[in-house]
């Protein structure tokens, strides 16, 4: 399965008799950015390829929207959408949507492993974390200007303001993967997806356990978006090669 940002982060979950039950995943808080240009809620439109010794062997798009608590990725070919979510106490839950079965899961906090809460927070709103690092070359101060990070594995080209790639190309060896900005603009669609997804059938991961009979959980366990330990879907750099 091609799940490029599923997405920055090793996410782990605990064991189900270990995990609690209670989600509070749509629910928003009074979390304020002090830059103004990431005050507005955004869109962003992505195209991710890999190619094989400068072949493309495949090709996908993925939608980013995010405002102050929550950062949603949009995997229109999957069906699939991973909502997460900052808490008032600065914990971090996610929902996993399925647009066909108008189906979800939510993980709590506890669920999730491996997961340090505002640390990742930071790199799920600015679709990868760059902290530490400095740039080869950076334009000037306003919103829109770009900055150029690059080594002999990755060269990324970011709007450190807005904290948001416009481009990103990972190297290992004969493979090499391309993130492309296609479009992006302040929007406030994320209400609306959100009004969707509660609309859907939630199901607490704590309760899958008790639910494998159920259809949905139990080809979704086939298909691997589901487990009683979550799979880890990135690369050495936080994402995945």
């Amino acid at each position: 399965m091609k799940h490029p940002l599923l997405l920055l982060l090793a996410l782990m979950v605990t064991p189900l008799a270990n995990a609690e039950a209670s989600t509070s995943h749509l629910t928003s808080n009074s979390t304020t950015l002090s830059d103004p240009c990431q005050a507005k809620p955004i869109k962003a439109n992505y195209e991710v390829s890999t190619f094989i010794k400068d072949r493309k062997v495949a090709s996908y798009p993925f939608t980013f929207y995010r405002d102050a608590t929550h950062a949603l990725y949009v995997y229109p070919d999957e069906g699939l959408a991973d909502l997460w979510t900052l808490t008032q106490n600065n914990q971090l839950e996610l929902s996993r949507n399925f647009s066909t079965a108008k189906r979800a899961i939510e993980y709590t906090s506890a669920d999730l492993r491996n997961v340090h809460n505002r640390e990742h927070w930071d790199k799920l709103f600015g679709v990868i974390d760059l902290q530490g690092e400095s740039p080869v070359s950076q334009q000037s101060a306003d919103c829109k200007s770009i900055a150029t990070y690059k080594d002999a594995h990755k060269d990324i080209r970011y709007y450190n303001r807005l904290k948001l790639p416009a481009s990103m190309t990972f190297t290992n060896g004969d493979k090499r993967q391309t993130y492309t900005l296609k479009a992006w603009a302040y929007s406030h669609e994320l209400q609306q997806k959100l009004k969707i997804y509660r609309r859907y059938d939630a199901m607490d991961f704590a309760d899958i356990g008790d639910n494998e009979a159920d259809p949905f959980v139990s080809k979704m366990i086939t298909m691997g978006f589901i487990e009683h330990a979550e799979p880890s879907h990135t690369g050495d750099q936080g994402y995945t090669h």
